[in-house]
């Protein structure tokens, strides 16, 4: 949250090129001094951008430099968590001069390009949605080409993993604080509204070992990590139904006890038992295609299985 300007200091006063983060565009340009490191930087506001001058220099980039290094090495950490599932893209090259609105903007985003065209994010691009790191952690994912129902869908899709870190049978409740995921609408450069998905990357998750053949399918022993029967036990005791059940749709964390919980990450295949859901009405489309797809394939899980420790 933005520190509101009656609480923002005459100066600001930063430890770190991360802390800009706690202020907004507005408490920046009222402030009038950024102080960094003992170094006082002078703030100009010009055409919506942020520049920084230092004595008589004129505009200067040495603070600008030193926080895309800092942007660079915080960003390249939170990509591993993705690195599974999607393939470093490119990201659009910006004068150093407008990194630091970039990151202040970025805090919420309202148009495609704030994250298509900002110096400061990772992109990520994955088969049906393109991935947006920020230097915070904050992520967004934006559903390829022009499809608000598809685009819906996989939103809908992402608010499922809500209500299951928040479901009290799922270990207990005790990953609600991981129920992060919401909804934005960006504006595309055409003028249409998109509806994408922010989270915020959970940094205590470890991705498991999947190392996939050219048909998505790793079968070789030594290159995936099974997940543990007791970790789905935990999605049926909830009331849901994972069919896709593979290591790449799955993190773990470190536990009290100092063995391992496993999240889903990925719902799209998720559906709901009939203890789960309200009998009352209609099924849903997505607990309809998997209780289709396990019908069909007469098993109960995806790849008969071979990505879950039955003995765990």
């Amino acid at each position: 949250m933005p520190i509101h300007l009656s609480t923002v200091p005459e100066n600001i006063h930063l430890t770190s090129v991360a802390d800009i983060h706690k202020f907004s565009y507005q408490d920046i340009v009222d402030a009038g001094i950024i102080k960094l490191n003992n170094t006082e930087y002078h703030v100009r506001e010009l055409d919506n951008d942020i520049f920084l001058t230092k004595g008589n220099s004129g505009v200067i980039g040495n603070l600008c430099t030193s926080m895309s290094k800092s942007v660079s090495e915080e960003i390249s950490v939170l990509a591993g968590f993705f690195s599974r599932c999607v393939t470093p893209g490119a990201n659009y090259f910006q004068t150093v001069e407008n990194q630091l609105s970039d990151l202040i903007q970025l805090k919420n985003p309202t148009k495609e390009k704030h994250l298509t065209d900002s110096y400061n994010v990772k992109h990520l691009n994955g088969a049906n949605r393109d991935v947006y790191l920020t230097p915070t952690g904050q992520g967004f994912k934006v559903g390829k080409g022009d499809n608000a129902v598809k685009d819906k869908e996989m939103d809908r899709r992402s608010q499922l993993l809500n209500e299951i870190y928040s479901n009290p049978k799922f270990y207990d409740g005790k990953y609600a604080k991981y129920a992060n995921m919401g909804s934005l609408k960006l504006t595309t450069e055409n003028g249409k509204e998109k509806i994408a998905t922010s989270f915020q990357v959970i940094k205590e998750a470890i991705p498991l070992t999947f190392k996939k053949l050219d048909d998505g399918v790793s079968n070789e022993a030594g290159t995936y990590e099974k997940i543990p029967q007791s970790a789905i036990d935990e999605l049926v005791k909830a009331g849901y139904n994972p069919w896709d059940v593979k290591p790449d749709n799955f993190v773990k964390i470190k536990n009290e006890t100092n063995g391992w919980d496993y999240l889903p990450i990925d719902a799209k295949f998720i559906g709901r038992t009939e203890e789960g859901r309200d009998t009352s009405q209609p099924m849903s489309p997505r607990t309809r295609q998997v209780n289709q797809l396990q019908s069909e394939a007469k098993s109960q899980f995806d790849f008969g299985g071979m990505y879950i420790d039955k003995l765990a």
